[in-house]
């Protein structure tokens, strides 16, 4: 059997991920998610692109997902896949991946120490993180990973910070091309040059100006008032940011309202963490990437909706440039556990990619009416029709980031 291919491939444009609103879910064990996958595919069916693949990172596939692997989906390929140490560049996802949320994977851990020490591969961290890379670093570390056995991180904190960072009408071409629609969104209007941008500002429950955002610093000024914002925030969904410095909690249908008034007006909205779901422990929790699904359904353009990480070329072009230019793609694989974003992601930047099939997707590739055994974890039609469905074509997939499986010994 192929273990791993060349160049992964994809149709061209990036399927925008779908909601799940604020669903409480139950533990995977348990419950296996059913109601969160059937509002997944409920929200999944209204919705049309966010994001696509801009220069280079447009894939140029004629969406066929015949090579796609399906025989053996345990540890086995991946175990070969690193043997071959075909590729000295990882891009890492956290959740789901590296650990839970909570915990590390043993597996995952051992695995990382093997191909940053033995196989002196370059590790970057490539996460939806709405904070800023030291913040990943110290959580890694306090799980039990040595910062030394990564190159470095890219988050789409950063990559928000370094945007915002620019003055109105100003680009950076080493994250997206000069005519990308989001640098003239972060411009002020015809007339109004010479003052503070404002935004509308979503974020957690306390400021972090350390490892989050200092607007003030960067000479943005929040505002509460819909009608007088440039343009919308979203770190996180807890708060809202007021002209006095201080917060106040919102709650989703207050921010419904909200972004009700302001797709009104089309303006653009900046997501920092696009990510949908992710793990914590053994459950699934929303994520600030549901808000800009919500925010096309409100009927503001896909154009105006900026996603700052995966599967925008735009936290690629970060990694690269800052950890990887000594590398060429062909010698890059991106690993993750969600298709709307880590694989759809790499597929549209144009590098290889390997699925871990028991993150996010677990209970999707279990299948709503399928009653096989608890030790066959995934169905391969499930997997092929999931991967069709999402647009995505993983080069491999792996039940689990490891060499072995350690929650076999739990």
């Amino acid at each position: 059997m192929e273990v791993y291919r060349g160049r992964a491939s994809c149709s061209n444009a990036l399927v925008r991920p779908a909601s799940v609103g604020a669903v409480s879910t139950p533990s995977r064990r348990s419950g296996r998610w059913r109601e969160t996958t059937r509002r997944r595919k409920e929200a999944r069916a209204t919705t049309t692109t966010l994001a696509e693949g801009e220069g280079e990172g447009e894939g140029d596939s004629d969406g066929s997902f015949d090579h796609l692997m399906m025989a053996d989906l345990g540890t086995a390929d991946l175990a070969s896949l690193v043997a071959s140490n075909k590729y000295k560049g990882w891009l890492l996802d956290q959740f789901g991946v590296l650990h839970d949320g909570k915990d590390p994977y043993a597996h995952a851990k051992d695995l990382v120490r093997h191909l940053a020490e033995d196989l002196k591969c370059d590790l970057v961290i490539l996460t939806n993180s709405a904070r800023l890379w030291p913040h990943t670093v110290r959580r890694l570390e306090q799980m039990g990973f040595d910062p030394k056995w990564f190159r470095g991180v890219a988050t789409s904190g950063d990559v928000t910070n370094r945007v915002l960072q620019l003055g109105p009408g100003a680009h950076d071409e080493e994250l997206l091309p000069r005519d990308h629609p989001l640098w003239a969104d972060l411009s002020l209007p015809a007339g109004e040059q010479g003052r503070n941008r404002r935004c509308l500002h979503l974020l957690w429950r306390e400021h972090d100006k350390e490892n989050g955002i200092d607007l003030e610093a960067l000479g943005i000024d929040v505002t509460e008032d819909p009608h007088m914002a440039d343009f919308v925030l979203v770190h996180w969904f807890d708060s809202l940011a007021l002209e006095d410095g201080t917060l106040r909690p919102v709650s989703r249908e207050e921010i419904s309202a909200m972004l009700a008034e302001c797709a009104k007006r089309e303006l653009p909205m900046l997501v920092a963490n696009p990510d949908i779901v992710a793990h914590k422990g053994d459950k699934l929790l929303p994520m600030p990437g549901s808000l800009a699904v919500e925010y096309a359904e409100l009927g503001c353009p896909a154009e105006k909706i900026h996603l700052l990480g995966k599967p925008s070329p735009v936290v690629y072009n970060l990694a690269k440039t800052k950890f990887l230019s000594h590398l060429s793609r062909e010698e890059i694989i991106a690993v993750g556990d969600s298709l709307e974003h880590d694989i759809q992601g790499a597929c549209g930047w144009r590098v290889d990619s390997a699925f871990i099939t028991t993150g996010i997707h677990c209970d999707d590739l279990q299948g709503e009416e399928c009653s096989i055994p608890e030790d066959a974890w995934c169905d391969p039609q499930e997997l092929e029709r999931l991967c069709r469905e999402h647009n995505a074509d993983p080069t491999i997939c792996a039940e689990v980031f490891g060499l072995y499986d350690s929650r076999d010994e739990r």
